[in-house]
């Protein structure tokens, strides 16, 4: 989860909040730590693992972020951007058969890292 700033420069060591999952079988709430969030001069982000559930269609995820910064005129920008990584597993085998009744097995196993985001609202900050 991220915040970018368009003018204002972030003030260090003033980031804090929280991720919170409720669901029928589970509450949890995590808090959190510096180590957690990295900040420079054009926003702040923070990086916690998410919660599973057993209950994907009823499962509620939020989280809070805030952030002092320095403003350079009559307002500010801000957006707010989210990413979770994904793993993608394929495999695509090839099979042959020759004439004599000989079958082989050939192909390979790839796994692809990536990360799916979500580009989030703006808002001006006066």
């Amino acid at each position: 989860m991220g915040i970018g700033l368009r003018n204002g420069v972030v003030i260090s060591n003033t980031t804090s909040g929280y991720y919170y999952h409720t669901s029928p079988d589970k509450t949890y709430k995590y808090t959190f730590n510096a180590s957690d969030i990295g900040e420079s001069g054009g926003g702040t982000t923070a990086n916690y693992r998410l919660t599973t559930s057993n209950y994907l269609s009823e499962a509620r995820d939020f989280t809070f972020i805030q952030v002092n910064f320095m403003k350079e005129g009559n307002s500010e920008g801000a957006t707010a951007n989210y990413a979770h990584q994904k793993i993608q597993i394929s495999w695509t085998p090839t099979f042959a058969i020759s004439r004599d009744g000989m079958f082989s097995l050939s192909g390979g196993i790839s796994f692809l890292t990536y990360y799916k985001q979500t580009l989030g609202g703006y808002a001006s900050i006066s």
